[in-house]
């Protein structure tokens, strides 16, 4: 009998070994695989789909690993947490040893498959959660790249109002991404005003051509996009209206998105695989980066005619470069390539002061801001049909 229960056990401890564990507890140079999930497809060409992808390999390089290394998936919603954790699984199963997500709409995602398998690093773009010691964020102040979207849109549109199309439904970061825009806007057309639309999907490409168009009829001729993939672009050519995007940026063969500020994550790739692989300490851990820490980086359209971008957005990148913040109580006035700043309190769309002049907000009131700035108006989806 002894004979028999020491071998069941030595079979459920063989057993127990080899589950929720794809990779060794040693982790080489050689060995170690690194997974990275993206929202995007590869076919959009100027997407963060592909942008991510090559800072991985980037990444790869700086930290000393091959690109075979290398296991990237793409065109993986946010919105149904199974794709998202079947592409998570299929990479621990190939033995990756760091799972790196770069939409915080996998969080949920991820956090289950931390708990899950211990022996695996998770990297995940979103708020932070000291309960799992192998799951590790970050955040990015996409609101600036907003504003400096903000900036661009008003100094190319030729009137008062500007739209923006809202990939998903109202979130606090689309509520703090819209705010920043109207607020960059008026610091170069002080009536500017902004009309949003919510698809309702992260990828919906007949919302998206309905909110184009609920925009056209709404007199709006340049859009922000907060949506993956071409449809907003390719519906506002048709209409002949301009887009500045968060999420892809300007192609050399078509200028209707003549502005774009994409996000930088090589740096922070890096040195997560470095802190995987050396057992150490990460230098972006739980961060929250911006402008000042090179993970935004802005890009002009081939085309511009006569829109001279470059001056206004040099001047405004100074000052997140020299300490300004979008909510910090300042506002910005933006003319002939001079940017100066002034106090100035920021009321809500029912008048209530809501940032009081020369008090910032802090991250945390940002993470779950909960209003719109004076100016801003949130359009129904209306249908073509």
């Amino acid at each position: 009998m002894k004979r028999i229960l020491c071998a069941v056990l030595a079979l459920f401890l063989l057993l127990a070994a080899g589950c929720g564990e794809a990779v060794p507890e040693e982790i080489n140079k050689e060995t170690l695989k690194v997974g990275v999930i993206c929202l995007a497809p590869r076919s959009q060409k100027n997407g963060d789909g592909v942008a991510f992808g090559k800072q991985a390999i980037a990444a790869c390089k700086g930290a000393g690993l091959k690109t075979s290394q290398l296991i990237i998936k793409t065109d993986i919603p946010a919105a149904n947490g199974a794709f998202a954790e079947e592409a998570v699984r299929d990479c621990i199963q190939r033995g990756c040893a760091l799972i790196i997500g770069t939409a915080e709409g996998y969080a949920g995602t991820m956090k289950n498959l931390a708990a899950e398998y211990p022996t695996v690093t998770f990297l995940q773009m979103g708020a932070a959660d000291e309960t799992l010691q192998n799951y590790h964020t970050f955040r990015v102040r996409t609101y600036q790249g907003a504003y400096l979207c903000g900036v661009a849109a008003a100094v190319n549109s030729k009137k008062d109002r500007l739209g923006v199309v809202a990939g998903g439904t109202e979130t606090a970061e689309r509520k703090a991404q819209i705010n920043a825009f109207a607020l960059g806007a008026r610091a170069v057309n002080p009536k500017a005003t902004v009309a949003a639309v919510y698809t309702g999907a992260e990828q919906n490409e007949t919302a998206e051509r309905d909110a184009v168009l609920t925009l056209a009829k709404a007199d709006c001729d340049t859009l922000l996009q907060l949506a993956y993939g071409g449809t907003v672009a390719a519906a506002a050519k048709e209409l002949n209206m301009k887009v500045c995007s968060l999420y892809t940026v300007p192609a050399d063969a078509d200028d209707t998105v003549f502005f774009g500020v994409r996000t930088m994550l090589q740096n922070v790739f890096a040195d997560r695989m470095r802190s995987t692989l050396h057992k150490e300490a990460a230098v972006y851990e739980n961060t929250y980066l911006g402008y000042a820490d090179k993970a935004l980086q802005s890009f002009e359209g081939g085309n511009l005619g006569e829109v001279n971008l470059h001056e206004p957005i040099a001047a405004t990148e100074k000052q997140f470069l020299s300490g300004f913040d979008v909510f910090s109580g300042r506002a910005l006035t933006v003319s002939s390539g001079k940017c100066d700043g002034t106090a100035a309190d920021v009321t809500d769309t029912d008048g209530n002061v809501r940032i009081t002049a020369d008090t910032p907000l802090g991250d945390a009131a940002v993470q779950s801001m909960d209003f719109y700035v004076s100016g801003v108006e949130v359009l129904s989806l209306v249908s073509a049909d």
